[in-house]
């Protein structure tokens, strides 16, 4: 039997035949619903996740608008929300990239 289908199970009657059934229970550590699968749980944590997204893009945009709001100016402070990316060359020293970066 594989690891990923090794499951504690018991037998349940119906009639007269033993079905399994299934005594193991992923629990969603968000809110505590159980889930008989762990799919169906990970499915459901994208719910959670979701919602968190929205509610830090939210506060984000809030602050930004606090910001703007009291005529604090981002762009002096390096605040500008552009993204930098900066490339190193692994092979070279500290004081090699230096020159090579500007």
């Amino acid at each position: 039997m594989t690891s990923h289908k090794n499951r504690l199970t018991t037998m349940s009657t119906n009639g007269d035949q033993l079905l399994p059934v299934n005594l193991k229970k992923h629990e969603c550590s968000i809110c505590g619903k159980d889930f008989a699968i762990g799919q169906a749980l990970g499915g459901h944590m994208r719910k959670h996740r979701d919602e968190l997204n929205q509610l830090e893009q939210h506060k984000k945009k809030k602050l930004d608008e606090n910001l703007i709001n009291s005529g604090y100016d981002q762009t002096k402070t390096g605040l500008d929300n552009t993204k930098r990316t900066l490339f190193l060359d692994l092979n070279l020293t500290t004081d090699e990239n230096e020159l090579s970066t500007g």
